[in-house]
């Protein structure tokens, strides 16, 4: 008889790989790699993609945002775990220890938070604050595949999210019938039909589905999310929520990974499904690069805002032409700035429109680094910030056409290398080029019309290799751009074939907004240590005793599979 069994085995594998995953956690590196941005958020080491569980908890006043991570810069979709950071303003992070591992139900995919405030789960008792009641769920990916190769797991910390257990009936929700996506769940609040509320939950990757609950833990399927002309709705990331227009009327948005969009309607069926029906029978284009992915938006906003954040697609070291190019490079992967989505009527209908976040203005100098007013431009150009560093800069652009073919902007590095932007005046169409750099991409595209006066505003966030723009008007184009070393031979502009007005230019610095790696923050939200039966001890501390531990169930685990071998052999 095998006293040992083959599911033992693979817990203790399970375990082992998970300490062996929080030892390996560095400190941040020093602020030394020409190609880390300093303000938009990457991990201290490995592979990062979606957000994931953007929520405010609001007993510490911290914003907490999760992420796809693999500890490893090689992606590995088998053994994704979730990343952690924290911020009290949006823009000054500190990174914390991983707080969902992998466990026999599979690795951990993308999803989303909530607070229970009412605790309504029942998870909580009244030593954690209502605020601070924070519940995840995650799409588990691949282990036990007889629940289905899909299924939505929970989480719930009862420390201010320094801690997450795991809730141990996981998973919450499965069905093995599904076989065209089932994952990316987001949670949220919808009215019941009978005057009060309810949880839900949207399910994608192939048709969305909604399902409800009263308590976070058990679910029923509700109904599917529909078109205007009744047709199911697909896709991945999804994200769905209420928003207040400009006109002061309420819509529901619903996302697909933030790259399109629906307006439409969430309401309680008389036989108590729910349904998202959208205004419109064709799906609304944000104007983005593909580099932008896979967005979600904050949970409980203090100030009722909408913010959300991208995931900014780089896989550098995942390909072998790039990785000796980038030596030294150790992270692929960064998240995009926060930004605010507002819903605008327009004549063609409801469009959402995007803008930095407030708080992205506070890494802004207070002052100027240079300035200037009305310049003419032609083909002989003009250097803005001459001899000024432009490595971390804000600038803002205001220009008009005379009759030239475009405007150039040139914002020269290292070795001659540039990140480039063209400005078409016909079609009012801006390119980034980014194909001098020392990694060759794709260009990125953003629409930026002028104004009613002929004025074209553009606000440019360089960020080292990180490049963000917008235009004022709802536009924006993010990405990453390699190129190498201080850029400090100014910013040229020149216009193409003609001539064009420079109105007005500013250049700001930005400060670092890195607060460092698992930094220990005030008394109220305190970085402990927690012990759990079932959770993934994001308190642990990484280093020697972590390694320790992780070396002797290696051992035991060897062992224990040397055992039975030897009685399979037997």
């Amino acid at each position: 008889m095998n006293v040992i069994t083959e599911k033992t085995i693979r817990v203790f594998l399970l375990l082992t790989a998970s300490l062996l995953v929080l030892s390996a956690v560095p400190a941040r590196a020093a602020d030394s790699d020409p190609w880390r941005p300093r303000y938009h958020f990457t991990a201290s080491s490995g592979w990062i993609n979606d957000p994931n569980g953007l929520v405010y908890n609001s007993e510490t006043g911290e914003y907490h945002m999760f992420y796809q991570h693999n500890l490893s810069v090689k992606e590995d979709v088998a053994a994704k775990c979730w990343g952690h950071a924290v911020s009290r303003d949006l823009v000054h992070w500190t990174e914390l220890e991983p707080a969902i591992m992998p466990d026999v139900n599979g690795a951990v995919w993308s999803g989303s938070a909530v607070v229970d405030r009412e605790n309504s789960s029942g998870l909580f008792d009244a030593s954690t604050p209502p605020g601070a009641r924070m519940v995840v769920f995650f799409t588990y990916f691949g282990g036990n595949t007889d629940l289905g190769a899909e299924k939505q797991g929970l989480a719930y910390s009862t420390d201010n999210g320094r801690t997450w257990r795991k809730y141990n009936g996981n998973p919450v929700l499965i069905d093995p019938s599904i076989t065209d996506g089932f994952r990316d769940p987001k949670v949220f609040r919808v009215p019941d039909g009978a005057g009060g509320e309810r949880w839900a939950m949207l399910v994608a990757g192939g048709a969305a589905r909604l399902y409800t609950s009263k308590d976070l833990i058990n679910w029923s399927f509700a109904g599917f999310c529909i078109d205007r002309d009744g047709n199911k709705i697909r896709t991945e990331c999804p994200d769905l929520y209420p928003i207040t227009a400009d006109d002061g009327t309420e819509h529901w948005v619903f996302s697909c990974a933030g790259r399109t969009y629906y307006t439409g309607t969430v309401a309680a069926t008389h036989d108590g499904g729910l349904a998202f029906e959208a205004d419109s029978a064709a799906l609304t284009l944000i104007d983005l690069p593909t580099d932008m992915y896979a967005c979600q938006t904050f949970y409980g906003m203090p100030d009722g805002r909408r913010v959300g954040i991208y995931w900014l697609i780089d896989t550098t070291m995942q390909q072998s032409e790039t990785v000796s190019v980038l030596d030294g490079k150790n992270w692929d992967g960064a998240e995009s700035l926060p930004m605010e989505f507002k819903l605008v009527r327009r004549q063609e209908g409801y469009r959402l429109v995007l803008s930095p976040a407030a708080e992205v203005y506070s890494l802004i100098s207070p002052e100027p680094a240079w300035s200037t007013g009305a310049i003419p431009l032609s083909e002989e150009g003009a250097i803005l910030y001459p001899g000024g560093d432009c490595a971390s800069v804000y600038v803002k652009l205001r220009f008009r056409n005379t009759d030239a073919s475009r405007l150039l902007i040139d914002v020269p590095a290292h070795g001659g290398e540039s990140i480039s932007l063209a400005y078409g005046f016909t079609g009012g169409r801006l390119t980034v080029v980014r194909s001098g750099g020392t990694v060759k991409r794709d260009n990125m595209f953003m629409d930026a019309p002028a104004n009613a006066d002929g004025v074209i505003t553009l606000e440019l966030f360089i960020d080292r290799s990180a490049v963000a723009i917008f235009d004022g008007a709802g536009h924006t184009a993010q990405g990453l751009a390699f190129t190498y070393g201080a850029r400090d031979a100014g910013i040229e502009l020149r216009a193409r074939l003609g001539k064009a007005e420079l109105l007005s230019a500013e250049v700001y610095e930005l400060t670092n907004s890195y607060s460092g790696n698992t930094q220990p923050p005030d008394e109220k939200g305190g970085n402990k240590t927690a012990e759990s039966a079932t959770d993934t001890r994001s308190g642990m501390s990484a280093g020697v005793t972590a390694a320790i531990i992780a070396g002797i169930l290696l051992l035991a685990a060897s062992s224990a599979a040397a055992i039975l071998i030897t009685n399979k052999k037997r």
